[in-house]
């Protein structure tokens, strides 16, 4: 686990150079132990203490220059409130957070909000295909992600598109596919797993 953390925290500077604070948000304070046997050779691991006025002072000075790993044993703000209350909220937004799930990955390639993490969450089995990921880049996005393109995108690859395609035409697909077994069994199958079977059926009453 050190090595995994290790390696993506490198991993993170490495793809953005003008990344200087690295938020470590724990909440559950699963990292707590981790966190204490973690070492860099250029790269500065600093503790949240419940000193957020001194902290902004060192990070905004003494450290200026360094490249920080900030760890919080804390909740990830998400609310209005929260973000207002926030007393590092300025370096937050200017920086970046460290993703240690497949979902929070999904997240920061794309530059989505924690607010579609659940989102991406219910659909990750399929979203950790590269194929899949390519299908739906167009619509894996802060402003257009919705569950209903996701579900549009993901059947698309399913069926083998190599772009998203419009409900008719991928309805009139899964028609064409009780013609063949294997592949019939095999989207109906996937379909099922994410519990697409009732979205796929109101599309279809619109088209009726």
């Amino acid at each position: 686990m050190i090595e995994e953390i290790k390696d993506k925290v490198v991993d993170y500077f490495e793809r953005s150079k003008d990344l200087r604070v690295l938020f470590f948000f724990d909440e559950q304070k699963e990292y707590a132990e981790t966190i204490e046997e973690l070492t860099f050779t250029d790269i500065t691991l600093v503790k949240w203490e419940d000193n957020p006025f001194t902290l902004k002072v060192k990070l905004t000075s003494e450290l200026k220059n360094e490249k920080v790993v900030l760890y919080l044993p804390m909740k990830h703000p998400s609310s209005q409130d929260e973000y207002h209350d926030f007393p590092l909220m300025g370096l937050l937004i200017a920086n970046k957070e460290l993703n240690l799930d497949d979902s929070g990955a999904v997240l920061e390639e794309f530059g989505l909000g924690r607010h579609q993490k659940a989102l991406v969450e219910r659909y990750m089995s399929e979203l950790k295909y590269a194929g899949v990921k390519e299908v739906c880049k167009p619509i894996l996005t802060s402003q257009k992600l919705t569950e209903e393109l996701l579900q549009q995108g993901i059947l698309s690859a399913t069926l083998k598109f190599n772009r998203i395609q419009n409900w008719q035409i991928l309805i009139a697909k899964l028609a064409t596919l009780t013609l063949n077994e294997t592949d019939y069994n095999r989207v109906i199958k996937k379909v099922g797993g994410l519990k697409m079977e009732e979205a796929i059926l109101l599309q279809v009453k619109k088209l009726i």
